[in-house]
């Protein structure tokens, strides 16, 4: 009995939403006739449902030419209202897919609305000025009586004509209402849209990028050999503060000569040279190791100080000509990594100099 009774009552929902789809999308396809359509709409549906019950009440009793006829009306019936509701979803679909267009087409359509009723308003003011032209004639013949009879006789059709005119402007003044409303509309939609394209952009802004993963190799090498260097730093600062006049002292003039030229232009690097207070930590890059570490020099016992008895200058200067051709390709643009046959001995030599300065370090 429930079940029944559930069914039933999911039948009759279903008929009805199916009614209200066919009969609004016959009402959107035939817009021009919209009373008509909807009639005509209501009408087939209540054919369709009825006839339907009917059949299948007298299925048994109804004649073979009879039964033909209803299935095929049905049938028909069933395709007008499948038209109906592509109709409905059509449109639907339509205007979620192009909402900008179909405001601008309701605007269209009112902007036309107005269009006939200031048309109806010049058409009576027209009709009003035709009556103003027989009344001012008769007047000018000195025929008063008979134009005071005319003009009362035009009474009625001059209210009716007034009454156009008023109702006319009354419409005009709910079409340009409802004109300006949707116009706000599309305005504050604007404004909508440009405050949450600001928002989606800030957003986007604060998302880190993903990285490629050539871009996190590149990252990760040079900040090994950053650390490296900070490393290297440190311990050439550490080792050559007791050294009085170290720049002169253990590095050739040849050598000083070369550095001093490609980096006269830095501000205050002459008074620095002058006063013999260069720091390695903050006056050489990684590349300019070469002067500390070059053929023309052996400063042997600063190897031996921070990276052992065993450790020659001329291989530790090896070892830091290579990291620093290491360094070029990931610094120049565009950056390249390592090449990965190369980077084992890069990580490597990296990490025993890193160990090595921080043992010296932690000595001191």
């Amino acid at each position: 009995m429930f079940i029944g009774i559930l069914n039933i009552i999911a039948a009759v929902v279903l008929s009805a939403v199916s009614a209200y789809f066919s009969v609004t999308g016959i009402r959107i396809i035939f817009s021009g006739a919209i009373l008509g359509a909807t009639l005509m709409g209501a009408s087939l549906e209540f054919a369709k449902i009825t006839s339907t019950v009917w059949l299948y009440a007298w299925w048994r009793k109804s004649s073979r030419l009879l039964k033909y006829y209803l299935i095929f009306a049905i049938t028909v019936l069933i395709l007008v209202s499948s038209i109906g509701i592509y109709g409905y979803l059509a449109k639907a679909y339509v205007g979620q897919r192009n909402p900008g267009q179909e405001i601008k087409n309701r605007i269209e359509r009112i902007d036309q609305s107005i269009a006939r009723e200031e048309n109806a308003i010049e058409q009576a003011d027209g009709a009003l000025e035709q009556l103003d032209v027989v009344i001012d004639r008769l007047f000018e013949l000195d025929y008063l009586g008979y134009g005071i009879d005319k003009r009362n006789e035009q009474k009625p059709e001059r209210e009716a004509l007034k009454g156009t005119i008023d109702e006319a402007e009354d419409e005009i003044l709910s079409l340009s209402a409802k004109r300006a409303r949707i116009q706000l509309g599309i305005f504050e939609l604007d404004q909508g849209r440009d405050e949450l394209e600001k928002k989606l952009k800030k957003l986007n802004s604060s998302i880190p990028k993903t990285k490629t993963r050539e871009q996190l190799v590149i990252e990760t090498q040079f900040g090994l050999i950053t650390e490296t260097e900070t490393q290297l730093k440190k311990a050439l600062q550490n080792f050559f503060g007791n050294i009085p006049n170290w720049y002169n002292e253990r590095i050739s003039e040849r050598t000083r000569g070369q550095y001093e030229q490609r980096n006269n232009r830095k501000p205050g690097f002459s008074n620095k040279i002058e006063n013999q207070d260069l720091v390695i930590i903050e006056d050489f890059g990684l590349n300019d190791l070469q002067y500390i570490f070059g053929r023309d020099i052996d400063n042997q016992d600063l190897v031996e100080v921070v990276f052992g008895k065993s450790i020659k200058a001329d291989m530790l200067f090896s070892k830091l000509k290579f990291i620093k051709d290491c360094r070029n390709p990931l610094v120049h643009a565009p950056p390249e990594p390592v090449p990965s046959e190369s980077e084992p001995l890069l990580r490597n030599d990296c990490t025993w100099i890193n160990s090595c300065v921080t043992k010296y370090l932690n000595n001191q």
